[in-house]
């Protein structure tokens, strides 16, 4: 009588993993599922690895203008982009927020009180893709990982 019992419970389990692992994805490049809260996973040092607009990777343009560029995402919900513009020192800070549903994420800087909004395309642990289309119709993507400690 064990027998059965086990077996229905087991098959339930699996049911169950199968169905939460295909409805959780949140964002179109991952991650499928997390136990850190999309805030948690937000909250950390990135730095640049891809630049791309259109779809074209253009890290090499974006480097001669942006040098050491550090995007700091706070749990208080504040953020920092710091580095180097043209030779100059740069940044922005404010506070962050997610809009729909945490598919996007607005940046509200501090100084103009101006609103950036990109949509996350994915958000790990150590990889945070960022997109943002311009008013002349160029998406742009910073693919971001996670800033060596």
């Amino acid at each position: 009588m064990k027998k059965p019992i086990s077996y229905f419970i087991a098959t339930c389990f699996a049911l169950l993993l199968v169905l939460a692992s295909s409805s959780c994805t949140k964002y179109p490049n991952g991650a499928n599922l997390s136990l850190r809260s999309s805030a948690d996973r937000l909250a950390n040092l990135w730095v640049l690895d891809k630049y791309l607009e259109n779809g074209q990777n253009r890290s090499d343009s974006f480097a001669l203008q942006y040098k050491d560029l550090v995007w700091r995402f706070g749990k208080d919900n504040s953020f920092d982009f710091y580095g180097q513009y043209k030779g100059n020192a740069w940044s922005r800070s404010g506070d962050w927020h997610f809009a729909d549903n945490k598919q996007n994420i607005n940046l509200v800087n501090q100084a103009s009180d101006s609103t950036y909004s990109f949509a996350i395309l994915q958000l790990r642990e150590k990889i945070l893709w960022l997109a943002q289309t311009d008013s002349s119709g160029i998406k742009k993507e910073w693919h971001l990982i996670e800033k060596s400690k």
